[in-house]
């Protein structure tokens, strides 16, 4: 359960970081997600790096939640017109 909440955690930062409206490249996005974050997924046993990102975010988007790809590794918030839940 613990390791359940840290992920919920990373995804409501990710929520927050990505802008309204515009898309973001998932290296920005790693480098914008907390410190606190960061370290706890060393007692998770995760490897922090863009592919863990990445894995998170793309496990969203094919549950149609949160999140949509703009291509070239830039993502946006999911909006009400792209069907799913919005980010």
């Amino acid at each position: 359960m613990k390791a359940r909440a840290f992920w919920l955690r990373v995804i409501q930062a990710i929520r927050e970081i990505l802008p309204k409206r515009d898309a973001l490249h998932v290296g920005e996005i790693t480098l914008r997600i907390g410190a606190d974050l960061v370290h706890e997924s060393e007692e998770h046993g995760q490897v922090w790096d863009i592919d863990t990102v990445r894995g998170a975010i793309d496990e969203r988007m094919y549950r149609n939640r949160y999140f949509v790809s703009e291509g070239a590794g830039r993502y946006r918030k999911r909006r009400a017109e792209d069907g799913g839940v919005p980010g």
